[in-house]
């Protein structure tokens, strides 16, 4: 493991007793652990090579693979994807962790949460229900008539900006989806949330992901299909314990008692 020396004073100039986090956080104690983990992922950033580094609760770890995909993403223009497992720690990173590096550096970086698809309404979708209202509950009706008007004060258009309750079901029938979705065919398409947070996700230098949209996007590409997330070069995975269960999540196929039976009547009938 080696850093350059200007590797070094960055190290210092940010981790030290006198450093950057310590001007600017109350009670900060300088951890070499934490010092150690961020020359580990900045040599590992320089040399190309892996990094795998179990820290213990209290180290600081998310300032210490922060301050490495920060500083290359100045240095190099390069895109760090840093995936974890947890909605906290996710909001934690993009609300909290980052933004404060960023104004402490005071530097200009774009960091971006990105989210599935689902995640998103399709207006299409939601117009539809909006032009056939006899085809729907009541629930339903009521859920629409809330979606309509929240649609249109939304910035992000995701679920999480929801602030009322939706009856069971209600979302599948206005989520987006690749399946349905008519991309530049459809008359919602420069207004679509989805595609415009895509367009965010490519201008962004850091992308907070989960490990489950982490692995569609490494689906997608074995598969030769479009990539779910925009070109990177650097990787962080944070919360990689969880890492096993997602992977085999992602790449297994599941199949229920009556489309078993009717894949065997394939080979009898």
């Amino acid at each position: 493991m080696t850093v350059s020396e200007s590797d070094e004073k960055i190290l210092q100039h940010v981790f030290s007793h006198q450093g950057l986090l310590s001007k600017h956080l109350k009670q900060y104690e300088e951890r070499i652990e934490q010092k150690e983990m961020a020359r580990h992922i900045l040599a590992s950033y320089r040399e190309g090579t892996i990094a795998l580094i179990e820290a213990g609760t209290g180290i600081g770890k998310s300032f210490a693979y922060l301050l490495p995909a920060l500083y290359w993403a100045l240095q190099h223009q390069e895109r760090t994807v840093i995936s974890t497992h947890t909605i906290a720690l996710q909001e934690q990173l993009i609300k909290k962790d980052i933004p404060f590096l960023i104004k402490v550096m005071n530097r200009e970086i774009k960091a971006v949460l990105v989210k599935g698809m689902r995640n998103y309404v399709c207006l299409r979708k939601l117009q539809e229900m909006q032009e056939t209202p006899l085809l729907h509950t009541p629930e339903e009706s009521r859920d629409v008539q809330a979606l309509s008007g929240w649609a249109k004060q939304t910035e992000d258009g995701s679920r999480s900006s929801i602030s009322f309750s939706l009856g069971h079901g209600t979302w599948d029938k206005v989520s987006a989806d690749s399946d349905s979705c008519n991309h530049v065919h459809c008359p919602h398409y420069k207004q679509c949330y989805f595609f415009q947070a895509r367009k965010e996700a490519s201008d962004a230098q850091l992308l907070i992901v989960n490990h489950s949209l982490l692995f569609a996007d490494i689906q997608a590409k074995r598969q030769k299909r479009e990539p779910v997330l925009p070109f990177y070069k650097r990787l962080v995975l944070d919360e990689a314990h969880h890492i096993e269960q997602v992977a085999l999540d992602s790449s297994a196929q599941r199949i229920d008692r009556t489309s078993l039976i009717h894949a065997l009547a394939k080979f009898f009938f």
